[in-house]
């Protein structure tokens, strides 16, 4: 895949992260601010205390200390940055997007904080600071749009003090498709027009190829899908009359909402996963600085227990009322049959006859009729992402009746 130009991550970071802050702020939970995956105790954890929690995991593994020199790449809405100022240390944040530098900036003068705060509007690859300028540089959601993670990471081992320590954050994919699925061209034309999520072999190599060691690997795929329940919720209590008033238009709103519950999808299906790498710097030859023992420095207070249980519906069960038809799935290997359902649906989606018509056809997809106001929708849009696949094939062959109720494959 070719690397973007600055122009195109430019244009491609804006689309997405300088929507107005007003509507982060519909989903985001308010004091932390975090728009990367929490770190959850247990299914009782609120949003808030998952993101703190997760701050406090990051500072741990990377012994932050008072005086230190921090750079955050992707750095948001500053939430990193604002949180080691708070332990006494020295803030710099990396992004492309002009909204969030701006909102970091006015934050800083509020807080007083400004002299200890910077944020730098530059593209990850080039990193605009002389060799040795970092104790602590981190990155949390925001190298699913770097393709040439190479040389992000040789920028991070030249600014990196000798001691210095790094920890990455991102989502990542078990594969990599060789053709764009339905799902990708939706993000693609919706959410994120550049990014994808590369494997862990990839960070892991690049990372060593470039002189960093990797300390650490911590899967905190679990954790993602209970942060993006959290926000769907959010964002569905906010509704449109929420995004209107925060400057969003209507198809942004459901662009945003079928990503979460998308989103909450894919993880349970193993489709993505998100790891944190802690690293440091190396150099063949120099002594070697020993570790410390165990594994308490890349723990919290973590019980032992049951697991986080998967935020989706064990059988879920959908009803369609297409084009004058009644239609119903259940459960994510089930096909559509005609007729009312055997229960209540866990989601309700109505078509109608013209929209039936344009998707049957193959000129317009389920996702962008969707995003567009074309399908209505009554209950957990979860349960309509499970069982996409029958949903998706409206038109691959004939629909169900109720004098032929054959299932569509």
């Amino acid at each position: 895949m070719a690397q973007a130009t600055r122009t195109q991550l430019e244009e491609a970071i804006r689309f997405h992260y300088d929507l107005p802050p007003a509507f982060f702020k519909l989903f985001i939970d308010p004091v932390t601010e975090s728009y990367t995956c929490a770190y959850f105790k247990d299914t009782t954890t609120t949003l808030e205390e998952a993101q703190q929690r997760k701050l406090n995991l990051v500072f741990k593994k990377l012994q932050l200390k008072p005086g230190d020199r921090v750079l955050d790449i992707g750095c948001g809405w500053g939430n990193v940055m604002f949180a080691a100022v708070s332990r006494g240390c020295r803030a710099t944040g990396l992004t492309l997007a002009p909204a969030q530098a701006e909102y970091i900036r006015s934050e800083a003068e509020r807080r007083g904080v400004a002299d200890r705060i910077d944020v730098v509007i530059e593209e990850a690859r080039f990193l605009p600071f002389g060799d040795e300028s970092f104790d602590k540089v981190v990155t949390l959601g925001a190298t699913e749009h770097v393709e040439d993670l190479g040389s992000l990471f040789t920028e991070v081992s030249r600014i990196l003090t000798p001691d210095g320590l790094f920890l990455q954050h991102a989502m990542t994919g078990p594969i990599e498709p060789e053709t764009e699925t339905l799902e990708e061209k939706f993000i693609r034309d919706h959410v994120w027009p550049i990014g994808r999520f590369q494997r862990l072999f990839n960070y892991v190599q690049a990372m060593e190829e470039a002189g960093l060691e990797v300390v650490d690997v911590h899967d905190l795929t679990d954790h993602y899908p209970h942060t993006l329940i959290r926000w769907l919720r959010n964002l569905e209590r906010a509704g449109l009359d929420g995004a209107a008033s925060a400057g969003v238009e209507p198809e942004r709103y459901r662009a945003q909402a079928m990503l979460f519950a998308g989103a909450i999808v894919f993880f349970a299906e193993n489709h993505i996963m998100v790891y944190q790498q802690l690293a440091r710097r190396i150099r063949p030859g120099m002594a070697r600085r020993p570790l410390s023992a165990g594994r308490d420095q890349f723990q919290l207070d973590d019980p032992e227990g049951q697991p986080l249980p998967p935020p989706v519906h064990a059988r879920p069960l959908v009803q369609l009322e297409a084009g004058g038809l009644s239609l119903w799935v259940e459960g994510v290997n089930g096909g559509l049959v005609a007729g009312e359902p055997p229960r209540s649906p866990d989601c309700k989606l109505m078509i109608g006859a013209d929209t039936l018509l344009a998707i049957t056809s193959g000129r317009l997809s389920v996702p962008d009729a969707f995003v567009q106001g074309q399908i209505g929708v009554e209950g957990d849009l979860i349960a309509a992402v499970q069982v996409r696949a029958p949903i998706f094939a409206l038109g691959a062959t004939s629909l169900p009746t109720a004098s032929d109720p054959m299932r569509l494959k």
